[in-house]
């Protein structure tokens, strides 16, 4: 959530004064700059304590300190710096705008969703972004039927821009509102527009499991747990992946040595852009080398040798890739994470020049005893 925020604040940097103050050029300069948050926080002050300045600029500065201090993670001051530009501009949109989101990282959802309408009511016509913005404090708030009506109205506002995360933010709200099949629904829109959107992923496997559909639930939340940092786990997720035995991919340390054997392979989901992708082996043997280091290959009784269906690649914690070269001049990449049980579960993407197509396959790889 945190880089969804990030992404609606950076857009207000523009609001920040253009040249023609008395400080210096190079005040301005660094005060406007977005790359270092330091330089920035500096510029903005030199500007703030020139007291020759028109408190519309000074505004300005206080409101461009205050993105500082929030990409630092500094909310307190954050919030100081946006409240006095504020204070000296009572109509600055962005400044409201920014400072409801800061209210929201530091929980207090009911001045979060404050700011966000008095920001709407300034611009006259609300954004998609102040929509989800306070569709976002509404849910966390705990009142999932607000949000997700400021979500139907950013999608009806802005038909254009129904895009994954619209999709992800409707059926989040319509989950916690118990409404499953309409749910899983959204979430599918999600992964149709966005294949790599583990977090829709995780919320219609949880989906399906409300629902008693635990095959479903099983295949959807083991890609989640694949790719899904622990780190970014929050209690529910913790809970559901709990339930199905799946372990973080950042987990304990694997030896490479402990992967090696023979593993029968299972397809999850196959999918591919253009073309036909041949059928996979059945087995796969894998091998350790130096260090990290891994081999992996088919048995001969699986696949003939001179298909060079054999690749090498590295393991670090739990995560592991290899990169793969045909004969006929495909390659392609497996990226996997090792499951609690020293289970592979593995993301192939191989790219077929001669066709200009790319293909996609998930598949889990169970050690053989």
């Amino acid at each position: 959530m945190r880089s969804l925020i990030a992404a609606f604040i950076a857009t207000a940097l523009s609001t920040l004064a253009s040249p023609g103050w008395a400080a210096s050029q190079s005040d301005y300069d660094d005060c406007n700059q977005t790359k270092d948050q330091d330089r920035r926080i500096a510029g903005c002050t030199r500007v703030i304590d020139d007291r020759k300045e028109p408190a519309g600029n000074r505004a300005k500065a206080h409101y461009g300190r205050g993105i500082g201090w929030y990409v630092k993670g500094d909310f307190d001051r954050a919030l100081a710096d946006l409240s006095e530009a504020i204070r000296l501009d009572p109509k600055f949109t962005a400044a409201y705008n920014d400072r409801g989101i800061v209210f929201q990282e530091k929980r207090d959802y009911a001045r979060a969703i404050s700011d966000t309408t008095r920001a709407m009511e300034l611009r006259g016509k609300a954004s998609y972004e102040d929509y989800l913005t306070r569709a976002n404090s509404f849910r966390l708030s705990g009142n999932p039927s607000a949000a997700l009506d400021d979500i139907k109205a950013a999608g009806s506002a802005y038909p254009d821009q129904q895009g994954p995360s619209y999709y992800y933010f409707l059926g989040w709200n319509l989950y916690l509102l118990g409404r499953y099949d309409e749910a899983i629904d959204a979430m599918t829109s999600a992964i149709a527009q966005r294949a790599d959107y583990y977090w829709a992923y995780f919320r219609r496997g949880a989906s399906y499991d409300k629902k008693g559909d635990r095959a479903k639930a099983r295949e959807d939340l083991q890609k989640a747990a694949a790719h899904i940092e622990a780190e970014y786990w929050d209690d529910e997720a913790k809970a559901v992946f709990a339930q199905f035995g799946l372990q973080s991919p950042t987990g304990l340390p694997v030896n490479a040595q402990s992967l090696v054997g023979m593993y029968d392979l299972y397809n999850l989901k196959r999918f591919r852009t253009a073309g036909e992708l041949p059928a996979p082996a059945s087995r796969m043997v894998i091998a350790a080398g130096d260090g990290g280091t891994i081999q992996a290959g088919s048995p001969s009784d699986v696949v003939k040798p001179e298909s060079v269906w054999k690749s090498v690649g590295k393991l670090q914690g739990r995560h592991g890739y290899y990169d793969w070269k045909f004969e006929d001049g495909k390659t392609g990449r497996t990226d996997f994470v090792v499951t609690a049980d020293n289970d592979l579960i593995g993301h192939v993407q191989i790219s077929d020049p001669a066709r200009q197509a790319q293909f996609n396959w998930w598949y889990l790889a169970k050690r053989r005893p």
